[in-house]
């Protein structure tokens, strides 16, 4: 599809499955979507720019200087080591 069509992932994160309530909140997910992403020419945006709880909602940062939540320090890896 993204072959003719442009495309972008504006969320990307795992809930716990089988019907157990809450997120998964490690950073498991974010390196094997993002280097596919990057290698596909995928485009993503970061979702949850709030303080949160992870387990209610998928917060990326735990306080508004940027520190990396859980849940975010892959994204916010990746997005450093795109730059090097």
């Amino acid at each position: 599809m993204l072959e003719k069509r442009p495309g972008s992932f504006v969320h990307a994160g795992a809930d716990r499955g089988g019907g157990v309530r809450g997120l998964v909140c490690g950073d498991s997910l974010y390196p094997l979507f993002l280097n596919f992403a990057d290698q596909h020419g995928i485009s993503y945006l970061g979702w949850a720019w709030f303080v949160g709880s992870c387990e209610g909602e998928p917060s990326l940062i735990t306080d508004y200087s940027g520190t990396p939540s859980t849940y975010g320090i892959g994204y916010q890896q990746h997005l450093a080591s795109l730059g090097s």
